[in-house]
């Protein structure tokens, strides 16, 4: 089992792989987008649809996405 600094190190390497060629001010929205894709296919196992109903995912004000995609509801964290 990897330690708390090895899986930082193994996110890290992770993000760099595959978002390493973007500028900056697109990995949010990018990032997003994959987490998005994951838990679609994550909700259409079987176990996952019998068990849990929606997932959350708080956004910042920079973040620009609609506030819900397909049982995946999106709440930003800015203030109103």
């Amino acid at each position: 089992m990897l330690e708390p600094r090895g899986i930082l190190e193994d996110c890290l390497r992770s993000f760099n792989k595959q978002f390493s060629e973007l500028p900056e001010e697109k990995w949010s929205f990018n990032v997003l987008t994959e987490l998005l894709s994951m838990l679609f296919s994550l909700q259409m196992q079987p176990c996952m649809m019998d068990q849990y109903r929606r997932f959350v995912v708080i956004t910042g004000k920079q973040d620009k996405i609609a506030p819900d995609r397909g049982g995946v509801s999106i709440f930003s964290n800015a203030p109103i």
